[in-house]
């Protein structure tokens, strides 16, 4: 896509000549920094904001490349606001290039009254039950599905939601559409395991781990990119350590499997894999963020990788989860996600069937750096911050 780097512009105001130059710079991640200088009557004024152009997609709370699949209770799925981030902003609870389907009626989604353990956002005070109490009356859900999706109950296709909603599931009267089947934004992995190369902040727990397994590598090691066996090391490690934590991004070249009891927690960064993340039988998977780290991602599974949350595994993320196949949710599981969830599998993308998935939708997931637009696709343009400059 063509733009200038600079562009400049005069203007008179009330007989005083004003101008304004705009100056544009690629940063990494695809960040774009827009600096604005714009001078009337001798008065200065300078302000650089920071902007990412990414996919309406990240509009929903929830995207399926494919289909997205609703089981039948235990499961449940409720989509609410974060908080007050979404009041004048148009979103969409649930998007879907191929449609829904409801296994029958009894597929419980947006239910009011659902009770749900959850825990602060990015944005809120430690211990604030703001947020978890808004999950009690969630709205009726909104479906946005690219021409030709179906809805499906059952075995049925169905033409409108009517039969649905008349059986109490909560849904929107209106099924709105997309102008057509958007190709979901693709992870620059370079961006990420530069970010993985430059975080030295878990030094101190490699050498910690590679000591306990005379591994003179990951003893010395400073980074945060990790083969599958040197991270194996370290989750060994954390499950001695129970209060030990991860920091910043984090890239592992193969897949994370956390169960038994296994607790991982990453503060103020990212989890990207290679390969399917199991958090299954008990492990606990968390990625936090504050509000300075609010825009990062926070999970991100890459092509052929699934997020497989089940048989009481809890998973809680700040920030967007990408699953570059399918994100699959079952058996007596938690999911506590503040952001959005994209499942990028062409097939069945997102599936519950016997999870509480709760999702509070953070717009500040379209300021998520290292993702690529498809060259044709319309973008959003998102300010991820906005400062005066002196």
């Amino acid at each position: 896509m063509w733009r200038p780097a600079t562009y400049e512009e005069r203007r008179r105001f009330h007989g005083i000549e004003g101008r304004f130059r705009l100056s544009l710079t690629d940063e990494a991640g695809g960040v774009i920094l827009v600096a604005s200088t714009g001078e009337v009557g001798g008065i200065v004024r300078r302000v650089h904001a920071r902007v990412v152009l990414a996919s309406p997609l990240l509009g929903a709370a929830l995207h399926a490349a494919g289909l997205v699949q609703l089981g039948n209770p235990p499961g449940a799925t409720v989509i609410v606001p974060y908080g007050d981030s979404v009041a004048d902003r148009r979103w969409a609870h649930l998007s879907t290039a191929h449609g829904v389907w409801f296994e029958s009626v009894a597929v419980s989604l947006n239910a009011p009254g659902m009770p749900h353990d959850l825990a602060a956002g990015p944005a809120d005070p430690p211990g604030s039950l703001r947020d978890a109490t808004a999950a009690a009356w969630p709205q009726p859900a909104r479906l946005v599905m690219a021409p030709g999706a179906l809805i499906t109950l059952g075995q049925t296709a169905l033409a409108t939601v009517q039969p649905l909603r008349a059986a109490g599931v909560n849904l929107d009267g209106e099924v709105r559409t997309l102008r057509g089947p958007l190709p979901p934004p693709e992870v620059d992995r370079e961006y990420y395991q530069g970010l993985a190369a430059a975080n030295l902040s878990n030094a101190a727990v490699n050498q910690a781990a590679g000591a306990a397994h005379r591994d003179d590598r990951l003893e010395r090691k400073q980074e945060s990119l990790y083969s599958p066996a040197e991270f194996a090391r370290v989750l060994a490690y954390l499950r001695r350590t129970p209060e030990a934590v991860l920091r910043g991004t984090v890239y592992v070249r193969g897949g994370v499997a956390l169960s038994d009891g296994d607790r991982v927690r990453i503060t103020g960064g990212t989890l990207v894999t290679d390969g399917t993340v199991h958090v299954v039988h008990g492990g606990t998977l968390e990625i936090v963020h504050d509000m300075a780290t609010r825009s990062l991602a926070g999970l991100l599974v890459l092509e052929p990788g699934a997020v497989v949350v089940s048989h009481g595994g809890r998973l809680r993320v700040h920030g967007l989860v990408y699953a570059g196949r399918t994100f699959d949710a079952g058996a007596e599981a938690t999911v506590d996600s503040v952001g959005a969830v994209l499942g990028a599998d062409p097939r069945i993308s997102i599936r519950n069937h016997g999870a509480r998935v709760v999702i509070r939708y953070d717009p500040a997931v379209m300021g998520t750096p290292g993702l690529r637009v498809a060259p044709d696709s319309p973008v959003v343009a998102w300010v991820t911050t906005w400062e005066e400059r002196p």
